[in-house]
C-alpha cells in the first residue's frame, strides 16, 4: 500500500456492476492471508493488514488495489 493512498467507506462500490466485479475477488482471503504473514514473519505489515481489513464488509476497487 502506498504511504500517500487515504481510503474511506466512501470507495465502497456505487452500482451493481462494481458490486458484482468485487464478490468475484478475493478480498477476505487475501486479508486473511496478511494477517497470518505479519503473524508468522512480518510483523511490519501488521498495521496495513489491520487498516484494510476495516473495509472487508463492502470492499471497492480502491480497497483491492491498497490490497495488491
Amino acid at each position: 500500500m502506498h504511504h500517500s493512498m487515504i481510503l474511506s467507506k466512501e470507495d465502497a462500490p456505487h452500482d451493481e456492476y462494481e458490486a458484482r466485479e468485487m464478490e468475484k475477488r478475493p478480498y477476505h482471503e487475501l486479508i486473511g492471508a496478511l494477517i497470518w504473514i505479519s503473524l508468522i514473519s512480518r510483523p511490519d505489515i501488521s498495521f496495513v493488514a489491520s487498516y484494510l481489513s476495516q473495509y472487508s464488509t463492502n470492499p471497492g476497487c480502491t480497497h483491492w488495489y491498497a490490497v495488491q
